[in-house]
């Protein structure tokens, strides 16, 4: 199958834009898991800046971020193939130049792969030992970038760019609920529908923690 990409580079800002958006609503909703990765960054990283290479240290902050990926699902179809040739699939006849999309929205919630998967739980993306599992643990079945030689080219821009707008956020602010507006709730009709699901707008309070 091929993959036709509608153009990477915007794909890529509006992805990134959403996951942080997305991210900064769950903080909201689970002011336990902005602690841990507070904690974590604090005990790791200190007053310095965050870099890079500070990732593999920080491994609840990496679930918390693969766990924002799996329940909001907000590319939820991902990006469209085409069948270069005749396929069948599972008694399914797909022709050559089908077009084919794969919900990544209901796999990420079958309940077989992810233990209660309407609750957010960055937990589950740790082995016993707080490590973040391996790609080829068979509750990792994230398919938010794709898989293959197919997969999203901009994954590691993304992630990488994620990781330190979070990181350094966090080791500066508090991200709390509004005040004067109403927390915007964590329910599907909170998202916009499209290509990418995008967030209403929102509220929340910035507080410096120093």
């Amino acid at each position: 199958m091929e993959q036709l990409v509608p153009q990477v580079d915007f794909v890529t800002y509006l992805t990134s834009r959403e996951t942080l958006l997305d991210l900064f609503l769950y903080l909201q909703h689970h002011p336990d898991v902005m602690r841990r990765i507070q904690a974590e960054v604090d005990q790791v990283i200190g007053e310095r800046m965050p870099q890079i290479e500070d990732r593999n240290a920080l491994p609840y902050t990496e679930a918390v971020f693969l766990e924002t990926l799996r329940h909001s699902s907000f590319f939820p179809l991902g990006a469209p193939h085409e069948c270069r040739r005749d396929v069948i699939l599972q008694n399914y006849s797909l022709p050559r130049g089908s077009l084919v999309f794969a919900n990544y929205w209901v796999a990420h919630r079958d309940p077989e792969v992810f233990e209660d998967p309407q609750h957010f739980r960055p937990e589950r993306f740790l082995d016993d030992k707080g490590h973040v599992i391996s790609a080829a643990h068979p509750t990792r079945h994230l398919l938010s970038f794709g898989v293959g030689k197919r997969s999203c080219p901009g994954e590691n821009f993304a992630r990488s760019r994620v990781f330190l707008y979070v990181t350094t956020l966090l080791q500066q602010f508090d991200i709390l609920p509004p005040v004067k507006h109403p927390l915007l709730p964590l329910r599907r009709d909170s998202w916009k529908s499209g290509l990418v699901l995008q967030l209403k707008p929102y509220h929340c309070v910035l507080r410096r923690r120093h």
